[in-house]
């Protein structure tokens, strides 16, 4: 579910508000958490079902991050205009959200049948 709300605020920020900032604020804190290891047995089973995928889409995120510089420490603004783009930053960019997509939907057509609580 921390994924899923994760993902989704993140995508409204970033394609509805052009905040680039603020998404990275949201992703970047879930992947170390990711990258931190599961806690429980949910989380586990999380890692094997996404893990591989979200560390892919994290590449391109840190790529992106190295090609233009910005950072989620960086203050968030409601656009990120002075942010400088470019192809190989805005591909980068797409490929890290054709993943998450992915994943987002995956988890979307899970989160029914999670009715167990830990």
């Amino acid at each position: 579910e921390t994924w899923h709300e994760g993902l989704e605020l993140a995508s409204r920020l970033y394609f509805a508000e052009g905040n680039i900032t603020g998404m990275l604020d949201i992703l970047l804190p879930l992947h170390e958490q990711l990258e931190a290891g599961p806690a429980t047995r949910r989380e586990q089973d999380f890692v094997v079902c996404f893990g591989s995928e979200l560390e892919e889409a994290h590449k391109y995120v840190k790529q992106y991050i190295n090609l233009t510089g910005i950072s989620s420490s960086e203050p968030s603004s409601s656009t990120d205009s002075q942010v400088p783009h470019s192809k190989e930053a805005d591909n980068l960019m797409n490929k890290a959200w054709d993943i998450y997509y992915q994943v987002f939907r995956k988890i979307n057509k899970q989160l029914p049948t999670l009715t167990t609580l830990e």
